[in-house]
């Protein structure tokens, strides 16, 4: 096989992962100034909506502004101002979401909603309860107490905030405080939002959220076992069927990559000609038994059992370090790529069955 032909497969394995995916939707609202923008891009990053990206719309108006990447679709409600006619705002915003839940396709609905007050104004209005309890699909929302922070020294504060909110029918399963100092809060968040997104949307949430890098890896072990069980299908007659295991290991690949959260071109430079040339050399026949050292130990599906959890778990380290290089902002290019060579196979071998 050749690079070209290896870099066609794995591509096409990507594409098949890209289209077969779905994306939810959440709508982001309340007052101007509550902290959405910040919320939005400490959860699903800067890649949805970048700074540059933010859109104000013109004063006393209502605006839906929508940004979307490949895993998520986001609302983002402009203009809640106190000197707005409160039952115009409403009525508008109320027409809006019924107009996308109503569509017939289910992937145009919102599956989340963010509602947002801050902490810092020290109140609840009535428009944020009708808001809450008359304009969403309420089995979808989430009402989000941001700037906690100011709340740290304050329980009397915080205790008045989750009693108005409770005593409107309001459940306390259904509030996070968030904090924009040090983070508190965010990881509760995610956990509340995957219980609300309908499970068919939940892969790409998993995948997009840069909160919970352990629920990624725990997804990661998952999608390696899966595979695993998918080779064992294939079998093995030692070096001779090695070039079989390829387009198996490629999807693998591509599916963890999606795990991640990483964007299509994101993808193909992380699996650039380099780590494809590796891969393809250690899956020919002539040079297997060096760089994958099962070859020599066991044959049929053992074998393939063995080889797939290899370099599943050496693709995986690459890409959770290339991940957290992304999130602790700096340079990816300065992640070392995953080489099929036998000591880093042993290594990784080793590590997975003493895990």
């Amino acid at each position: 096989m050749t690079l070209v032909e290896a870099q066609k497969i794995f591509n096409e394995k990507l594409q098949e992962i890209i289209s077969g995916r779905n994306k939810p939707t959440i709508m982001v609202c309340g007052y101007t100034g509550v902290g959405k923008t910040s919320l939005i891009q400490a959860i699903l990053g800067k890649e949805v909506v970048p700074d540059e990206a933010i859109a104000h719309g013109a004063p006393g108006t209502i605006n839906f502004f929508e940004y979307q990447d490949e895993f998520i679709t986001l609302v983002d409600t402009r203009g809640f101002e106190p000197a707005m006619n409160e039952e115009e705002y409403i009525k508008t915003a109320k027409a809006e979401v019924q107009r996308r839940q109503k569509s017939r396709n289910v992937k145009d609905h919102i599956h989340l909603v963010w509602y947002c007050i801050s902490a810092g104004v020290a109140r609840i209005t009535s428009t944020d309860i009708k808001f809450i309890k008359d304009v969403f699909p309420f089995q979808h929302i989430q009402v989000i107490i941001t700037k906690s922070d100011f709340l740290e020294h304050r329980p009397q504060q915080k205790e008045a905030f989750l009693k108005i909110l409770v005593e409107n029918g309001i459940p306390d399963d259904k509030i996070t405080f968030v904090s924009d100092v040090d983070a508190k809060g965010q990881p509760e968040l995610v956990n509340k939002s995957l219980q609300v997104i309908p499970e068919a949307y939940r892969d790409a949430f998993i995948s997009k959220q840069k909160i919970d890098l352990y629920r990624k890896k725990k997804k990661a072990k998952k999608i390696i076992a899966k595979n695993m069980t998918k080779a064992t299908a294939i079998g093995l007659i030692p070096l001779a069927d090695i070039p079989l295991l390829v387009p198996l290991q490629f999807e693998m690949m591509a599916q963890l990559a999606d795990n991640y959260g990483f964007q299509k071109q994101e993808i193909k430079s992380l699996f650039g000609p380099t780590v494809m040339a590796t891969i393809v050399t250690s899956f020919t026949a002539t040079t297997a038994m060096d760089s994958i050292p099962v070859i020599g130990w066991v044959g049929g599906a053992l074998a393939v059992r063995t080889i797939t959890a290899g370099i599943g778990h050496l693709a995986n380290n690459y890409l959770c370090e290339c991940y957290k290089a992304i999130i602790e902002g700096y340079d990816v290019k300065s992640v070392k790529p995953f080489r099929l060579t036998k000591k880093g196979f042993e290594k990784v071998i080793k590590d997975h069955r003493a895990s």
